[in-house]
């Protein structure tokens, strides 16, 4: 508990972070606004830059009718812009309701989510890919609880499977690993 209140504190006072949202298992459809109606798309992958107070940029990439296509969009509190390939940014809600100070709120966003975990387990000292030293937990959460997490894109209810991986040498959380049981082929 203490481990995750610590990573708590850390990454909502942190003036500026980097987070990158992947997604394995079946195709996860989301619509997305880019006009009046919105489009069906596969998500793939959301790389991007949060800045204090409540701004976000980030490269959204999808599958969209059998292509892939990267979308640009910037976050300002609840303002969007939206730039696809080859054009100018235009204002458009690409997440309806999203807002990016949600991730660092004491309501909501990582705060929340790492507090909503139940049935905490310490599952030890490892090594992730890129060579980083972890605390890895597990647990399970209230999936409308870490949706904000999802830069509002992805919606997930009911009981979750959340691992947490926290950097053993600055505290900081360096990944979640969140399972949606309808989109895992297993």
């Amino acid at each position: 508990v203490t481990l995750l209140t610590d990573a708590a504190d850390k990454i909502t006072s942190a003036n500026t972070f980097r987070l990158e949202a992947v997604h394995s298992g079946v195709d996860y459809l989301v619509d997305v606004y880019l006009g009046a109606d919105p489009a069906t798309v596969a998500f793939r992958r959301a790389t991007g830059q949060y800045v204090a107070e409540s701004q976000l940029q980030a490269a959204v990439s999808v599958l969209a009718f059998g292509l892939p296509l990267t979308i640009d969009i910037f976050a300002n509190g609840p303002d969007q812009w939206v730039r696809l390939p080859a054009t100018s940014w235009f204002d458009a809600d690409f997440a309806p309701g999203f807002d990016p100070g949600n991730l660092v709120s004491l309501d909501t966003g990582f705060r929340a989510a790492l507090a909503a975990l139940t049935e905490l387990k310490y599952e030890g000292r490892e090594t992730l890919e890129d060579g980083t030293g972890v605390y890895h937990l597990s647990g399970m959460a209230d999936g409308e609880v870490v949706t904000d997490l999802l830069v509002g894109m992805i919606e997930t209810t009911g009981q979750v499977p959340v691992d947490v991986y926290i950097d053993r040498k600055s505290g900081y959380p360096v990944r979640l690993q969140i399972v949606q049981p309808e989109t895992d082929p297993e």
